[in-house]
């Protein structure tokens, strides 16, 4: 499940999720003010959700302990986060970039809402008219 939430008509106050093969949902309370999630992505130990609003990475090893950091490099929406190579990379008017899902640097070049990571490359698409697609191993160069 990529989407879990997002803007509509009522704010999206938790992560919900399921242990179970979604048989049953448990939820974790959102920080306040926080509009939903828009995305998670899973580096192999861990959970790693990005919030909509006062922008917050989330994560978690066994849905019990939660740990929520507040980024304060982008004042754009983030909208998409993927891991690979050891890096999480979330594009958009202002991408960001992590090696620790903590410390986040903005990262200029790649300005695109779609992509993706594939084949140990992280790929960005254009905007509007752009009509390109970027790729980096590292969401750095």
């Amino acid at each position: 499940m990529a989407d879990m939430g997002g803007r509509s008509s009522h704010v999206c106050s938790a992560i919900y999720y399921s242990t179970n093969n979604a048989r049953t949902w448990n939820y974790h309370n959102l920080p306040e003010a926080c509009n939903g999630c828009s995305t998670v992505v899973y580096n192999g130990s861990q959970y790693v959700f990005l919030t909509y609003g006062p922008r917050y990475v989330i994560k978690t090893s066994d849905f019990v302990t939660w740990d929520e950091t507040k980024i304060s490099t982008s004042t754009y929406e983030l909208y998409r986060l993927f891991y690979g190579n050891g890096v999480y990379f979330s594009p958009g008017y202002s991408s960001l970039r992590s090696t620790d899902g903590i410390n986040w640097s903005s990262q200029t070049y790649y300005d695109g809402m779609g992509g993706g990571f594939a084949n140990g490359k992280f790929f960005v698409c254009g905007y509007y008219n752009a009509r390109e697609i970027k790729y980096s191993t590292d969401a750095a160069n």
